[in-house]
């Protein structure tokens, strides 16, 4: 009888390690899911901060933009004749 119930014990701590192996798992998959949606909004966030500042890099290496800042702000202008070639 005694060895009965010894039997059953073993099986239920069996049962209950397999259980708690289960719940933790469980856990960390929750955790991991988290941390990637949070990464992946980070890496959304980041790709348009990158097209914002391409878009300005564009902006402000403009020829245009510079021809009119020189102009406007240096007093420059363009010549009447081109160069001469040396």
């Amino acid at each position: 009888m005694q060895g009965k119930w010894i039997k059953i014990l073993i099986v239920l701590g069996f049962f209950g390690i397999v259980l708690i192996a289960y719940v933790d798992n469980v856990i960390e998959i929750n955790r991991l899911y988290k941390d990637n949606l949070k990464l992946k909004n980070q890496l959304q966030d980041i790709k348009e901060r990158r097209t914002k500042i391409l878009k300005r890099i564009n902006d402000l290496e403009s020829p245009e933009r510079i021809f009119d800042y020189a102009q406007r702000n240096l007093g420059m202008k363009l010549p009447d004749k081109p160069a001469k070639k040396l």
